[in-house]
Order: C-alpha cells, then structure tokens, then sequence
C-alpha cells in the first residue's frame, strides 16, 4: 500500500468537517471533489497529460497548508477543460461541466490502450 493511501485515509477518516478534507496531491484532492459533486473541479491524471501531450510530472503538486498545491500546468489544464466545457454546452444546448469533459476525454484516451491490452490477452493468453 502506497504512503499516501494511508495518509489521506486518516486524513479522511479524522477530519472534523468531512466535507473540507485536504488531501495530499492535486489529483486526489480534484477526485475527492468530483465525489462530492464539485463539477467544477478538474481531475487532472495521466490519461489527461497524454491527451494534452504534457509530462504527467508537470501535473505533480504537494499538500500546504491552504491545499494540495496545484502546478501551473495543472491550474493551465484545468482551465483549458473549462474552456472545452463551456465550448460544448454552447454547441450542444445542453450544459456540460468540466467534470463531465474530463471524463469524456479519460475515457476516449484510455480506450485504445484497453483495446490493445485485450487483444493481447486474447492473442497470447497466460
């Protein structure tokens, strides 16, 4: 188990105010606030660095004391996916958060390494 499982578990665990819990890393901390219906949050991972073409490292951050300490690039992504959502409720006439963009685009970068991973299971099974 990583470290920082355990840490934001206890984080999680032993907050006073569940609803305001920091936890370690940028990506986590947007995940957790997609949870908790935060649509406006980004969740920023290496899938979205692939789309983008950035290095996943340049996502990175570090928990502070005021929160989990966003890069630039993760502040710069996140808004390019707000952007894109803001595009695509305009377009479609149906509202689009930039949760839902994310995962929109998590879902069709993952897919051909899924597809590729099945075919070679399929190919040389174990």
């Amino acid at each position: 188990m990583l470290d920082a499982w355990v840490n934001n578990g206890v984080r999680a665990l032993t907050a006073d105010d569940p609803s305001n819990v920091k936890l370690s890393g940028p990506k986590v901390h947007s995940f957790y606030n997609n949870l908790t219906d935060k649509v406006n949050e980004v969740t920023n991972d290496a899938w979205m660095a692939s789309f983008a073409k950035i290095d996943p490292a340049k996502l990175a951050g570090e928990l502070t004391k005021s929160g989990p300490g966003k890069s630039a690039t993760y502040l710069a992504l996140s808004g390019k996916v707000r952007q894109a959502a803001s595009m695509l409720s305009r377009m479609t006439g149906e509202t689009w958060t930039p949760a839902e963009v994310q995962e929109t685009v998590w879902s069709w970068a993952r897919q051909p390494t899924s597809t590729l991973k099945r075919k070679a299971t399929a190919a040389f099974p174990t």
